[in-house]
């Protein structure tokens, strides 16, 4: 599967360091291509961590920050949700992590190129 466009969003977010869209010659498959920033000290986080360590939820240390890449289906209007019977939270086709932000730049460049000539294997 070779990609007929693609498309790069500007990143406004600052938790976002890519969104790219590509889109293949079958109609209605396209593809997300999103790399975050994953912060350590949210609430669900401190939570998992208080676990983890075996203390109490004031005493745990926030967890380092990591980024993540994750391929998802999408429509054509960039809307993953719209896909029928596919749960992007749950399911992604594709996913990988980076310890810092130079890696997941890296990273995310590579993933749409092999996502592109159709050398990505997905789910």
């Amino acid at each position: 599967m070779r990609a007929r466009r693609v498309f790069d969003f500007p990143v406004e977010d600052p938790n976002c360091v890519g969104r790219t869209i590509v889109a293949t010659w079958w109609p209605g498959r396209n593809y997300q291509v999103l790399t975050l920033r994953l912060d350590g000290n949210t609430a669900i986080e401190r939570l998992t961590r208080c676990l983890e360590q075996g203390v109490p939820y004031i005493e745990a240390k926030p967890a380092p920050e990591r980024f993540l890449t994750r391929v998802s289906r999408c429509d054509i209007k960039v809307l993953t949700f719209t896909v029928p019977g596919y749960d992007p939270l749950a399911d992604p086709l594709y996913e990988r992590k980076y310890p810092d932000v130079e890696e997941a730049k890296i990273g995310h460049t590579e993933t749409v190129g092999l996502l592109a000539t159709g050398r990505l294997k997905l789910r």
